[in-house]
């Protein structure tokens, strides 16, 4: 991770360099500056606004926003991304930049811009690659793609 042996980083620091993004994101009771600030040290963002309990405030897209944030504030060098909705994919590619970024899709389309796409069967690895080298493969991933775009 940013160079360094994973086997020569304590459990600690290697958990505190990982923050993740779930599908369905857990907000609590309380204000976005309480949700955003979970597991930091207090700050002055001035943000407010009464999340309700589990975020019933919000709609799916705005509760993985704020895990975004929440996450991005920690400054992680690996970012975990579950099966994040379209709604957030533009806020996706800006946190994608400058760190590690695992995301587990089922919409393919998510994952076209990344630099390497692994496709997993029964959680083995089965092809590799970028976008267009899979494409051109027309493997397991071509295959999934092709009837993701006939469900449209």
């Amino acid at each position: 991770m940013d160079g360094r042996d994973l086997s020569s980083m304590d459990m600690r620091t290697y958990r505190d360099q990982v923050a993740l993004v779930n599908q369905e994101p857990t907000l609590f009771q309380g204000t976005i500056r309480d949700n955003l600030l979970l597991g930091l040290d207090a700050s002055n963002l001035g943000f407010d606004t009464m999340c309700g309990g589990k975020g019933n405030n919000f709609s799916g897209g705005q509760k993985q926003r704020l895990a975004i944030a929440r996450a991005l504030l920690r400054r992680p060098s690996v970012l975990l991304l579950d099966e994040v909705t379209s709604v957030v994919q533009t806020a996706l590619d800006q946190a994608a930049k400058q760190r590690t970024t695992v995301a587990i899709a089922h919409r393919l389309s998510s994952v076209q811009n990344a630099d390497l796409i692994c496709f997993l069967e029964d959680g083995v690895v089965v092809e590799s690659g970028t976008h267009a080298e899979l494409i051109r493969r027309r493997g397991h991933y071509f295959a999934m793609l092709s009837l993701q775009d006939l469900e449209k």
